[in-house]
């Protein structure tokens, strides 16, 4: 187990870690409680007097290079032997170069002639400083490592994340990680849920088609419970905790477990014309099969019984595996010989579950039931990138947005004809002019509207934001296509990095084998064998973190998908050839804005439009009752004309304004196109001349280069260093295309 801590200050991460230490200390099955050793290097520190070096006449760049060349070596020219050449190298002889004295007393030579000791120069000391410094996903982190004994990986990691929860306090910023075993535990458990369904499901499918029968099925199929109860109990037993390799171990159990009843049934089946009694027939058959049965358990429980005691290395993965079978083996043995025989005979009397000897339903009803209408089995269709496109413009939430705010603005267009309110009016006056002089009733109604060419530029406005509203869905078409196709290269990008570090891990793990047997020999030193492992770890973290990376960019992409379930990605290679326009007016921004300066523009019509006068009609009948009734019709227009119109003459010059400052933005954002595709362009052809060194020369030099390190390497002929040299060209040159490639298909994007 490695409880990993993150953090950036180096001795708060070893504060922190060191508590964790000591708090995990009692927590049972914890053994090895070992601090990864992070601090306490032995270094010399010059610290320089600089009124002294001022003093003498010298200078610091100097100071160093003597301090360099003296204990590191400088170059000072170059040896040819033949066609050989190596360089020559200045530095002090070995016993003057050992120890801190020797650096004191490093003669300084002066501009005047003379000399004087460095250490008359420098205050030099021993100090400590940090041993290594460790990083996982560009974080600091410190490691502290346990070894679990006697007990299982899980019930250890809960009590140890309890007290760390609980008594240790993590500072801010900082945070706690566990991995290591734990990681693989997880992985495989997770495996495993997949694994045994799928295992049961098929152990069943055979037994129907070997029978074609259902029931017979079923009667056979019922020795893998009873045998995972000998499993789990042999467990229980000898005090072994559940294991992965104790999963495994059940798989292996469930298929040997359903043999025995295969050899009872099968032999039941053959006696049916022999005997009329069913209890006659079963005990029969029972006793013939006593032998095979116990035959054929045995062998299979002595196979797995040196694996049950077995104490050397690899005990751990095999006792809990071969305890399973062997303890499901005793178990399902008895179910053979008595469960087995009662079974057949409810079945066979018709007492028990009355299936159909072949109905192909009762399979799908059971498989039904055991789940294995699970969308994780079910094999998925690789999706292709256009696939995911399609995908995206039909199921995104914000297109669909985008789309109704469009289909609003078509519906709007239809307001732009808002007269105002039809008023309709009664009364009731005196009228001198009626006859007889009594009350005449008057009804009518009345209509205002503004002139009609205010209407039309109010339709245009409209019209013009739909056309805005078009070219925004547009837009937002094209963000989605870009946004998918650049998290689905993402992805596959990972992947294949992924896939990459994979390859150099395996290579890095012989190195690593390699450099331990040449340790264990003694053909090489303590610093080989530590520099292979940790090469060996670095390529481990960077296949996390590229695996990290695919999942981060995988769940974006089910998210741009609207994707509920698992997403699998098609492999095939993509075609990226940059497709561009030189008429950047066919852009969807350059579009909005050209709906944008419409709308302003009509804006600016609407509020011209406003200086007219509006207009005013009215009808109205007036009627005067009595024996000699008349009826007085009346009509009534005028026009409303605007005197004071100071106010709106300004917001019409706004509207003026408003319209040069949009003509100032489009030409902007058109010049930040043609600069942006220009530089596009500029870095395309950059990534260009690496892919196309790598296609030509670059690939056969990475490999070649792997090929020859490694088998110079194993035959003696370069020490570690050089190997280690020889993978970092071979891996920068194949990295090195992986990025270029990946920024290459991002750019065409882009473009």
């Amino acid at each position: 187990l490695a409880i990993k801590v993150f953090g950036e200050d180096l001795d708060i991460l070893l504060k922190t870690a060191e508590e964790i230490q000591k708090a995990i200390q009692g927590v049972e099955g914890a053994a090895d409680i070992v601090l990864e050793k992070v601090d306490g290097l032995p270094q010399m520190k010059i610290e320089y007097d600089r009124s002294k070096i001022a003093k003498y006449g010298l200078n610091i760049a100097e100071l160093n290079d003597i301090v360099t060349m003296g204990f590191a070596g400088l170059s000072a020219g170059t040896v040819f032997e033949g066609e050989k050449q190596f360089d020559l190298v200045v530095r002090f002889a070995k016993p003057y170069r050992k120890d801190i004295t020797n650096l004191e007393n490093a003669a300084i030579q002066l501009p005047n002639g003379g000399s004087v000791p460095l250490s008359e120069l420098a205050k030099i000391t021993y100090t400590k400083g940090p041993a290594k410094i460790s990083r996982d996903n560009t974080q600091r982190r410190i490691v502290v490592g346990v070894n679990v004994r006697n007990r299982d990986l899980q019930s250890v990691v809960d009590d140890i994340q309890s007290i760390v929860k609980n008594k240790v306090k993590i500072p801010e910023g900082y945070r706690v990680n566990y991995g290591g075993q734990f990681e693989n535990l997880q992985q495989a458990r997770n495996r495993l849920m997949i694994a045994v369904p799928i295992a049961l499901v098929l152990i069943f499918l055979l037994l129907y088609f070997a029978f074609s029968s259902a029931r017979d099925a079923l009667m056979i199929y019922s020795a893998i419970p009873l045998s995972a109860i000998g499993g789990v109990l042999l467990l229980w037993v000898r005090d072994m905790p559940f294991s992965i390799s104790a999963g495994v171990g059940f798989i292996a159990l469930f298929g040997i477990a359903v043999l025995n009843g295969i050899v009872m049934i099968e032999h039941f089946k053959s006696m049916d014309t022999r005997f009329k009694d069913i209890k006659e027939l079963i005990r029969i058959g029972a006793k013939e099969r006593l032998r095979p049965v116990l035959l054929t358990a045995s062998a299979a429980a002595l196979g797995f019984l040196p694996m049950a005691v077995s104490g050397s290395a690899g005990a751990e993965v095999q006792k809990p595996l071969a305890t399973v079978v062997v303890g499901g083996l005793i178990s399902a043995t008895l179910l053979t010989l008595v469960v087995l025989p009662v079974l057949y005979q409810l079945f066979k009397s018709g007492k028990g579950l009355n299936l159909p000897k072949s109905n192909l339903s009762s399979v799908l009803i059971l498989i039904g039931m055991l789940g294995i209408a699970n969308t994780g089995f079910a094999q998925q269709k690789p999706m292709k990138l256009e696939e995911a496109i399609q995908v995206a413009l039909t199921q995104n939430f914000r297109l669909q947005a985008a789309s109704k705010s469009m289909d609003a603005a078509q519906i709007g267009i239809k307001s732009g004809w808002n007269l105002d309110n039809t008023v309709v009016s009664y009364g009731y006056d005196k009228n001198d002019l009626a006859e007889n002089g009594i009350y005449n009733r008057v009804w009518g109604f009345s209509q205002r509207m503004a002139f009609p060419s205010l209407y039309m530029a109010q339709k245009n406005v409209l019209e013009s934001i739909a056309a805005k509203q078009e070219a925004e869905l547009d837009l937002e078409k094209r963000k989605i296509t870009s946004e998918v196709s650049k998290t689905f290269v993402t992805a596959r990008h990972w992947s294949q990095m992924e896939d990459h570090y994979a390859y150099l891990d395996s290579l890095y793990g012989v190195f690593a084998q390699a450099s331990l047997r040449k340790f264990e020999t003694g053909e090489s030193n303590y610093l080989e064998k530590l520099t292979a492992q940790s090469k060996k770890r670095e390529i481990g973290l960077k296949q996390s973190e590229a695996i990290s990376n695919r999942k981060i960019a995988m769940e974006q992409l089910r998210q741009l998908l609207q994707w509920k379930v698992d997403l699998v990605l098609s492999q095939e290679e993509l075609d990226f050839l940059p497709e561009f326009s030189s008429d950047l007016g066919e852009h969807p921004v350059m579009q909005w804005y050209s709906s944008v300066r419409a709308q302003s523009e009509n804006q600016v019509k609407v509020e011209k439009r406003k200086l007219l006068p509006d207009i005013e009609l009215q009808v109205f009948r007036g009627t005067n009752p009595g024996p000699a009734a008349k009826i007085y019709p009346g009509v009534q227009g005028g026009l409303a004309i605007p005197l004071f119109s100071g106010a709106q003459r300004s917001q019409v010059r706004m509207a003026e304004i408003d319209l040069e400052k949009i003509d100032f933005e489009t030409l902007d954002y058109q010049t930040q196109l043609e600069n942006r595709q220009t530089q596009l362009l500029l870095e395309l052809t950059q990534n260009q001349e690496v892919i196309s060194y790598y296609q030509a020369e670059g690939k056969d030099l990475a490999e070649q280069l792997i090929r020859q390190a490694h088998r110079s390497f194993v035959e003696g002929e370069i020490d570690f260093l050089h190997y280690v040299q020889l993978l970092e060209n071979s891996r920068n040159i194949t990295m090195q295309y992986l990025q270029s490639r990946f920024a290459y298909q991002l750019i065409v994007l882009e473009i």
